[in-house]
């Protein structure tokens, strides 16, 4: 009985002329025209997004739409239909297998993206935002990234073994040789205001002939290099001995000087050294064909309805 009357007592507050205008914009058209009105607005409305391409998936149907196609990764690089596909295929054999990401786990996964690459979260944002994502939408890209690389470690990844002789043979038929490298300091004596150029630089010469420096003389911090790092006119420093100091360079503002420390003489690298980067290029070639017979499975399960080709 309340509901009843709350109703009337909001028709009683309506105006006698507001309520009869009302009653009388509510008339039944015909059904003709009433259509012609409905395609008058809709031809009106300007079309936003279209799909692409429908996916009956084996947990459900999903849609591409062309708007989707258009927006690169979260890491810059442009996608392919066909790429979008199998990604939302992946994704769903993910979700068949509970491999999904929680919110746990994307806000671990981003700071942890973040710490690495020295970024706030403005600056996160940002990346999102330069990519054409919200934050929101950004971060739900970031879970699908989680739940395929879930999906691709657990079906290919962790089943693929090299066998030890594999690598031992390859690491026999590519050695690798490590260059000498040489450890030094560097230091610039600006040109001195109390003494001519020509004295500065045979007590410079002196200095460097006995190997040793005054105490106003600062070294700079003890760095490694390879002979292949080194320009032209300090190729010289290779055939320095420990504990010597090069002859001065003169330069614009004064002079360059090179101490000496110690060498690393050439070397052949290790297996011990080389065997998880020998791994790596021994299953690139396997990763590669199981990810094709992956794929292929994927699409088997799946019917795909193209529906309207994106522009390139």
């Amino acid at each position: 009985m309340k509901k009843w009357t709350i109703f009337l007592l909001v028709i009683a507050a309506i105006p006698q002329r507001t309520w009869g205008e009302l009653k009388k914009a509510t008339t039944l058209q015909s059904p003709k025209k009433n259509q012609a009105d409905k395609k008058d607005r809709y031809s009106e409305i300007p079309v936003i997004d279209t799909i692409v391409v429908k996916i009956y998936g084996p947990l459900r149907t999903d849609i591409i739409t062309k708007y989707e196609v258009n927006l690169p990764a979260l890491d810059g690089s442009k996608r392919t239909l066909d790429d979008l596909i199998l990604e939302r295929l992946m994704y769903q054999d993910a979700e068949k297998y509970h491999m999904l990401a929680d919110e746990d786990a994307i806000d671990k996964q981003l700071k942890g993206v973040m710490r690495d690459n020295n970024l706030d979260a403005d600056q996160m944002d940002k990346i999102f935002t330069n990519s054409g994502y919200s934050y929101l939408d950004g971060r739900r890209q970031f879970g699908i990234m989680i739940a395929v690389n879930s999906i691709v470690n657990f079906k290919i990844t962790s089943r693929m073994i090299v066998p030890d002789k594999e690598v031992v043979a390859y690491y026999d038929t590519h050695p690798e040789i490590e260059e000498a490298a040489y450890h030094i300091q560097r230091t610039e004596v600006p040109f001195s205001t109390i003494q001519s150029k020509e004295q500065q630089i045979l007590r410079l010469e002196k200095m460097a002939r006995l190997g040793k420096t005054s105490n106003d003389i600062a070294w700079g911090d003890a760095f490694w290099v390879h002979e292949s790092e080194l320009a032209t006119h300090l190729k010289f420093i290779t055939s320095m001995k420990e504990g010597a100091i090069c002859q001065p360079i003169e330069t614009g503002t004064g002079f360059e000087l090179y101490k000496f420390l110690e060498k690393k003489p050439e070397r052949l690298r290790t297996l011990q050294e080389r065997y998880r980067e020998i791994v790596t290029i021994l299953r690139q070639p396997k990763l590669r064909e199981m990810l094709d017979q992956y794929k292929k499975e994927l699409l088997a399960n799946a019917t795909i309805v193209y529906l309207d080709q994106p522009e390139s």
